[in-house]
């Protein structure tokens, strides 16, 4: 039982792995730019929330 669920996820993360570096493989720049600005929005988002000292 356990083997099966181990199988089952390694054959999702390898799915998703392998769509993911074909998709980065064929991005295009505004995708790459859509990427860059998301990351710096969550990224302030999570600064501004943070606790302070």
């Amino acid at each position: 039982m356990l083997s099966e669920l181990r199988s089952q996820i390694e054959y999702y993360f390898d799915f998703y792995r392998f769509y993911a570096m074909d998709k980065w493989g064929t991005i295009g720049p505004d995708e790459y730019g859509f990427i860059l600005i998301a990351t710096c929005v969550v990224g302030y988002m999570y600064m501004k929330s943070a606790n302070r000292k």
